[in-house]
């Protein structure tokens, strides 16, 4: 209600002056400035109706005349951080771009290689009434550390115990039987089975795994040159 009164009020003396304020120019001889007089009354008559409103309002009633976002603005800045992924602690943050971590991983898998195999060359054999002929090589094998590997060895009869045939050079069908093995006292067998074939364990380096060969004695073959091809297999 008092916002109203002094609206009323200040209408109605507003009207009354601004209607018959120029017969009063007159006399004063300024009446050839009315347009500036008026502008200036009607400038100064807002701001006089604006203060009083104000200061004969003191209810929330009032805020539809003076909505708090005329009358007063609040502005709250706060840091933000903005990344790929959300921290899951930001008692680090420091100012406002943000500081926290992030986690880099990778997986090494084992790696086994065969660098090089010497032949294997048994001494030459006589025949009937000669002993047996042994023979050995090394096969080189690098691992990545820790790495467990197998070796197979694969005569090309597709033996699986490790007992092959050397070929009569010359052609033909005629053989001389051979075996591998994995130690020197050749009692191990070496072939391509689970329970053949030999176990390892890497460490970076180079490693040499000895196979050791042997004909039988007392061998009853054509004389010459024979020779096989053994495929070496390592599985990790």
């Amino acid at each position: 209600r008092p916002v109203l009164w002094v609206t009323f009020t200040y209408v109605l003396a507003h009207n009354i002056l601004y209607t018959y304020i120029a017969p009063l120019l007159v006399p004063a001889g300024i009446d050839s400035n009315i347009d500036k007089i008026l502008l200036v009354f009607g400038l100064m008559a807002s701001k006089s109706l604006t203060t009083s409103t104000r200061a004969a309002c003191r209810s929330i009633e009032c805020e539809f005349l003076f909505p708090a976002s005329l009358v007063s603005t609040s502005v709250t800045v706060s840091p933000s951080v903005s990344s790929n992924s959300t921290p899951s602690n930001c008692s680090n943050l420091t100012n406002a771009s943000g500081t926290f971590p992030f986690t880099v991983s990778g997986t090494v898998q084992p790696f086994c290689q065969v660098l090089t195999s010497d032949p294997m060359k048994f001494a030459d054999v006589a025949g009937f009434g000669d002993t047996q002929r042994d023979a050995a090589t090394d096969i080189r094998v690098q691992c990545t550390n820790l790495a467990s590997y197998k070796i197979n060895l694969t005569p090309s009869n597709n033996s699986t115990s490790g007992v092959g045939a050397l070929k009569y050079v010359a052609g033909g069908s005629e053989t001389v039987a051979y075996s591998l093995f994995q130690d020197a006292g050749r009692t191990i067998p070496w072939g391509n089975q689970t329970n053949n074939n030999k176990a390892g364990t890497g460490n970076g380096a180079v490693q040499n795994q000895t196979v050791y060969g042997r004909v039988p004695a007392n061998l009853n073959a054509t004389p010459g040159a024979y020779s096989d091809s053994v495929q070496v297999t390592v599985t990790y």
